[in-house]
């Protein structure tokens, strides 16, 4: 079932097991928008019973994205729309947060954890959501980010 809602107005069903629901969201690039939709995904993933660990690294992440699609693709300007696709089921969150921006060089990023990096106020977020989600990866104009992060552990 896909469902489409513009801004925040997000569905408030619970998810049933077995179910796998689909969204997708614009929001303008507005910093205050980010936290009320993150809000309402979290929600979402907690009616399926996450983990404190997994709903942190998702939180962390999806913060990290939207944030950067609003300040560095968006440049803020409050005209311009993220927009945002996601799809939760029992096994897995996938999100894609897509800003109207020229994109950018993810090839070839700063390691932060280099010895002339560590001090740098900027470029961890990416370096974040690729050891906090199990898979991460960029269109080709570096303007739209997939994280993909499995809600059942294997075993």
């Amino acid at each position: 079932m896909n469902q489409v809602r513009n801004f925040i107005n997000l569905p408030r069903n619970n998810i049933s097991n077995g179910v796998n629901r689909s969204y997708t969201v614009q929001i303008p690039s507005r910093l205050s928008k980010v936290n009320k939709l993150i809000q309402n995904i979290l929600k979402l993933l907690h009616s399926l019973g996450i983990n404190k660990s997994t709903s942190f690294d998702i939180r962390l992440c999806l913060e990290e994205a939207l944030i950067n699609a609003v300040k560095h693709g968006n440049k803020n300007n409050g005209n311009l729309l993220v927009k945002i696709d996601y799809s939760i089921s029992d096994e897995m969150f996938k999100v894609s947060i897509e800003d109207r921006g020229s994109g950018f060089d993810y090839k070839h990023l700063p390691d932060p954890t280099v010895r002339k990096n560590l001090l740098k106020t900027k470029g961890r977020g990416i370096y974040l959501m690729k050891h906090l989600m199990n898979e991460v990866f960029f269109n080709k104009d570096g303007n739209r980010v997939t994280m993909i992060k499995y809600l059942k552990e294997e075993g």
